[in-house]
């Protein structure tokens, strides 16, 4: 059945397609049927799992989410809300303040305020 999906990109094992938003969870479920069927051709005897999502706007998504992890690492090693930001804001020299915020923000009301300072 076609789902109008495109792929955009492979890598390892992952692939990334664009569909129509309309048949996004139906594609990425059968993305992941193909790709557990696929892989019992060479390994058929080690369980496979293929886990998809979908997200609107592929790299800010995994960008976000690869800083608030990060952000989160920090937070559960003892560090300050303040400090854990300030040591993301030297590690993604790349990101802007305000994009930082616009990231952390949600996970950590707190530095709201720190915004201002």
């Amino acid at each position: 059945k076609s789902y109008h999906a495109k792929i955009i990109n492979t890598v390892h094992d992952e692939i990334l397609i664009e569909v129509p938003e309309f048949y996004s969870e139906l594609a990425a479920k059968r993305l992941s049927e193909v790709m557990v069927e696929s892989a019992k051709k060479y390994v058929p005897n080690v369980p496979m799992k293929c886990d998809c999502y979908n997200v609107k706007n592929w790299y800010m998504d995994e960008y976000t989410a690869t800083v608030q992890a990060e952000f989160k690492h920090l937070i559960d090693d003892g560090v300050s809300d303040y400090d854990a930001f300030d040591k993301i804001v030297v590690n993604r020299e790349e990101s802007t303040l305000d994009t930082l915020h616009e990231i952390i923000d949600p996970i950590c009301p707190s530095l709201v305020d720190y915004r201002k300072r």
